[in-house]
């Protein structure tokens, strides 16, 4: 269980594996997060750190070692674990050549912590030190892949409601995702997402592990997409998620398989990934124009022809595409 105070302090609670103790396990106060938030981004205005208006629990089944997000007022995230440093003793055990071991084995851990593990600045800030003044945050969400951001933007009553994702993006090692923002006249009053009972969320974990949840593009095909929905003064907006099935299938109506389009979207996905996805609209059982299941069909033939040798003991299934900056905002529609 996690605590935020009035003063921005963070505290961390042990429930126990039966949820029936209570025990505090560690805390930060608000000077220490700002000071280990600033050794972090030394060229960020301190400012940026302070005020943290909300957490959020990352439960187990999105990751097994980040365990707490913390949003300040003017839109840095902060990531924590709960988990203990790595121990000195392995570190100088370990062999010269061969990487340290950095991720212990979660399964049966309890919480004994509470370190910063990872900075994100928020939008619209530059190499300069610059932000946008009028950017407040007062209210977030936190989702499996998705993040929204409540803010004033300094306007009368306007509001805006920013939604980061990571569900378009590969499997991968990279920290990118894409962002959307929508502007409202009035003042958001809340964001909460829909529950479906169709997500499927059948997986195999591996025994012994954390059931982490895989990532949304390698259940694209059987999970619906997140839905939020937006409480203003005038009305209710919903937010519906676009799935990378989704994407590619616009870009083969209104671009066709030659396009540019296509060919960044083969870029940042990957050979395998976009195979998957052209073969899944190709079986899919909706009504699709005839024109985009033959641009999908040009695809698959010609990416499942590209075969690629494995290299080094690695299969090519192993092997992952170098993805770059990603600037659509693609996401959300509403």
């Amino acid at each position: 269980m996690y605590t935020l105070s009035e003063n921005g302090s963070i505290q961390v609670f042990d429930l126990g594996n039966d949820g029936n103790e209570m025990r505090k396990v560690a805390s930060l106060s608000h000077a220490q997060i700002q000071d280990r938030a600033s050794n972090e981004c030394r060229t960020v205005d301190r400012a940026f750190f302070t005020d943290i208006v909300s957490i959020n629990a990352i439960p187990s089944t999105r990751s097994q070692y980040l365990h707490l997000v913390a949003t300040t007022r003017k839109g840095v995230r902060l990531y924590f674990t709960c988990l203990p440093p790595t121990p000195i003793s392995a570190l100088i055990s370990t062999p010269y050549g061969v990487s340290p071991p950095s991720l212990p084995e979660t399964a049966d851990i309890r919480p004994t912590d509470l370190r910063l593990r990872h900075v994100r600045i928020p939008p619209g800030y530059n190499a300069g030190g610059i932000g946008n003044p009028y950017f407040t945050v007062y209210d977030t969400l936190f989702s499996h892949e998705v993040s929204v951001m409540v803010a004033e933007c300094g306007v009368d009553a306007a509001s805006t409601v920013t939604c980061f994702s990571s569900s378009n993006l590969s499997a991968q090692d990279y920290l990118m995702e894409n962002l959307t923002k929508f502007s409202f006249t009035t003042t958001v009053l809340a964001v909460e997402r829909t529950l479906s009972n169709a997500v499927s969320g059948i997986f195999l974990p591996v025994e012994g592990s954390v059931d982490v949840r895989p990532p949304y593009i390698i259940s694209q095909h059987r999970d619906p997409p997140e839905r939020i929905v937006i409480l203003n003064e005038k009305g209710i907006s919903i937010v519906e998620q676009r799935s990378p099935v989704d994407i590619l299938r616009e870009i083969l109506h209104q671009f066709g398989a030659d396009s540019p389009q296509a060919n960044y979207f083969l870029q940042l996905h990957g050979a395998i990934n976009t195979c998957v996805m052209a073969l899944i609209i190709l079986c899919a059982d909706n009504a699709a124009d005839l024109a985009i299941k033959d641009a999908a069909l040009r695809i698959f033939s010609s990416l499942g022809s590209q075969r690629k040798m494995p290299m080094n003991g690695i299969s090519a299934m192993g092997m992952r595409s170098p993805a770059g900056r990603l600037s659509s905002p693609d996401w959300p529609q509403a």
